[in-house]
């Protein structure tokens, strides 16, 4: 079977999305298909079965080509929800960029102390959401699939696009856990996350919630596409953070000023497995309070790793019901952050459920079986 997935086009912008496509191509290729993966529908004509990515992209060009030369496709969905979430996460990156800016609004200073107490007030301060989800719904209805890695994803989606068929196929995690015990930073028991700096994945809530606890806090992160995001993110680590703040950066220069050293990625490219294995294996918490994460394969990496994480109520891997030293706070709210942060460090952490010995391989196999039973291939 041959088989052509159209990612996204800032596919330079490294994400998991992108991991998840290449696991799956590589266990398709295990399996005997031919895969093909390309930022365009037109490179793929040829194959006998088209996935598109990414459903809240808008994919109406992508969509009217596999119309017009009637191939069959189904959708790798990645599917969120911006009706949530986006308003919370640009209002929470805007009340902070002014707190930092000293700006009074009608006689009313922004600071960080109104947020603290009064969390709520980043709903006045936000975008509205993007329309893809609303502008894909003849792509999401037309799908022969539209695959899904959890129940909140898929209601989601059914919610968004009533006569879609979406199809739970749970991810596998992103790396084993028998490697990776070596010293990272000539640091250990510091806080971790890992992700490019974005509003939905929140590294300003973990700065913020992190302002007075003294345990290390490090960022690995990858090109970001909200570049006025990171900015926000370095101007609160110093003003607000008074210890050790690292970011291991895909694209910054590397330096040191006040609490914040940056060092740049070997060769400016993404860490190795064996250094990101690394890197959660000597950290005592993994923090990631998303606004969004569908699921996140930080956190099964994570959980592999056995250190405590602190999520979020909105993140689909709440869906797991993951045994183990979790919390999930809300999102903008740093109080919350906080108090979960304190509870969970120094905790050991063993975690239990049969997602974390799934592989890239039983995924591609999973995916395989809807591939295969499609009528029209």
């Amino acid at each position: 079977m041959k088989i052509g997935i159209a990612i996204r086009e800032n596919h330079a912008v490294w994400g998991g999305d992108l991991k998840v496509v290449y696991d799956l191509k590589w266990g398709l290729e295990q399996l005997g298909c031919k895969i093909t993966v390309s930022d365009t529908v037109l490179s793929l004509l040829e194959e006998d079965f088209i996935l598109l990515t990414n459903s809240t992209r808008d994919q109406r060009s992508q969509f009217d080509l596999l119309q017009l030369y009637t191939k069959p496709y189904g959708l790798l969905s990645f599917h969120e929800d911006p009706i949530q979430y986006a308003l919370p996460c640009f209002g929470f990156a805007n009340y902070v960029e002014k707190s930092l800016e000293g700006y009074v609004e009608s006689g009313v200073p922004f600071t960080l102390d109104r947020l603290l107490a009064t969390p709520q007030i980043v709903f006045y301060f936000g975008f509205l959401p993007m329309r893809s989800s609303y502008y894909n719904f003849e792509v999401m209805e037309k799908a022969q699939f539209c695959l899904v890695d959890s129940p909140t994803e898929k209601r989601t989606l059914k919610r968004d696009c009533p006569l879609a068929r979406p199809i739970i196929v749970p991810l596998s995690p992103g790396f084993s856990s028998d490697e990776g015990k070596d010293g990272f930073l000539n640091y250990r028991d510091y806080v971790l996350q890992v992700g490019r700096f974005e509003t939905r994945k929140n590294q300003l809530g973990s700065i913020l919630a992190m302002r007075d606890i003294p345990h290390p806090l490090v960022f690995i992160a990858t090109k970001t596409h909200q570049p006025w995001y990171e900015k926000i993110c370095l101007n609160a680590i110093l003003n607000y953070r008074s210890h050790p703040t690292f970011i291991i950066s895909e694209t910054l220069d590397s330096g040191q000023k006040g609490p914040l050293t940056v060092m740049k990625m070997p060769d400016g490219k993404k860490l190795s497995s064996e250094l990101l294995k690394s890197a959660y294996a000597n950290a005592s918490l993994y923090l990631h309070p998303a606004f969004s994460e569908t699921p996140g394969f930080i956190f099964f990496e994570a959980a592999r790793a056995g250190i405590p994480i602190i999520a979020s109520e909105w993140c689909t891997f709440k869906d797991l019901s993951m045994q183990g030293p979790i919390e999930y706070p809300c999102p903008y709210d740093v109080n919350a952050i906080e108090k979960s942060i304190k509870s969970l460090l120094g905790k050991k952490a063993t975690f239990h459920h049969s997602s974390l010995s799934r592989t890239p391989l039983d995924y591609a196999r999973d995916v395989y079986k809807h591939l295969s039973s499609s009528s029209k291939i």
